[in-house]
């Protein structure tokens, strides 16, 4: 079953941005509340959408069924079977999202996308093969798991959009050498404005220490 994201709207109206920030396996917009929460206070002028995907049953964990945006055969294995045509169908919502902010009057210059995990490779994705500039683009423990079908569809529409990509050294299920990877595909590219930031013992979740860099990210991109 799917749902209508999540909005939390800006807190000084009318907004002047939008962030949309995407959920990991499992999980759920409600799940990311606090990120729209947290910086929504830093950034008033800012709506923040927090999408859900679709329930669908998930190889990996048995068929059991959840919400994710893709099929996932293998935990951490770039090498695995891939589910592409769902990573670019999610991807392709993304960037309806984007499209719909617009369509709203919200420059695009200030829409930043992003997400965790299975959210922010898809964001990676979208971003890349907008066609619309935006203000930037946010991945926490994200990973690239289909360069091949990307690579050809990749614009140069965000190549100087700035991308924060941050990811925990002792994550166990999406290795810290994969983030790396995934940093290299995109910089690989001509994504000339791409932060990677690594966080020593962090496993796969956030922290305080990257929601510090966050807030700093999104504090130019809003500016």
């Amino acid at each position: 079953m799917a749902l209508g994201p999540v909005v939390i709207p800006a807190l000084k109206g009318p907004a002047k941005g939008a962030m949309i920030i995407v959920h990991g396996l499992g999980d759920s917009g409600e799940g990311w509340r606090f990120f729209g929460e947290l910086f929504g206070r830093y950034f008033p002028d800012v709506t923040t959408i927090l999408p859900n995907a679709p329930e669908m049953p998930v190889t990996v964990n048995g068929g059991y069924v959840m919400r994710s945006w893709f099929d996932i055969y293998e935990f951490g294995n770039p090498k695995a079977k891939q589910d592409a045509d769902g990573i670019l169908k999610s991807a392709r919502v993304l960037q309806d999202l984007v499209k719909e902010q617009v369509s709203k009057g919200i420059d695009p210059s200030k829409i930043v996308l992003g997400g965790f995990s299975q959210g922010a490779s898809i964001s990676l994705i979208a971003a890349s093969t907008l066609d619309i500039k935006i203000g930037g683009v946010i991945a926490m423990s994200g990973f690239i798991s289909i360069p091949k079908e990307v690579t050809p569809l990749i614009t140069s529409a965000n190549k100087s959009t700035p991308f924060f990509q941050g990811h925990g050294t002792a994550d166990p299920v999406i290795q810290f050498t994969y983030g790396e990877q995934c940093r290299d595909f995109f910089k690989s590219h001509g994504f000339t404005n791409y932060q990677f930031h690594s966080y020593e013992g962090m496993q796969h979740s956030t922290s305080d220490e990257e929601l510090r860099h966050i807030y700093q990210f999104l504090s130019k991109a809003y500016s």
